[in-house]
């Protein structure tokens, strides 16, 4: 039984140096280190870049929707419109 103990002994030691424990770092975005921060400069962030709200995508959603009420023709030849 000797044997086989060194033998997991030796296994673990060399899967040790091969596989380095990975150092966990703190979390570092833009010299922040505190996560609340970091999670409301991220929030505050793409509460801006997001939303639909600006004039173009008004202007995208309005002419899509005329298009779209134009639309009449059959969906993959069925007898169904686009809008029916």
């Amino acid at each position: 039984m000797m044997p086989c103990y060194e033998n997991l002994v030796g296994f673990w030691k060399i899967w040790n140096s091969t596989f380095d424990r990975k150092v966990i770092r703190p979390l570092n975005v833009g010299e922040i280190l505190d996560n609340k921060i970091i999670a409301d400069n991220f929030a505050t962030h793409f509460e801006k870049v997001c939303t639909p709200s600006s004039h173009v995508y008004d202007d995208l959603l309005r002419a899509y929707n005329e298009r779209r009420l134009k639309y009449d023709e059959p969906l993959n030849g069925s007898k169904k419109s686009f809008l029916r």
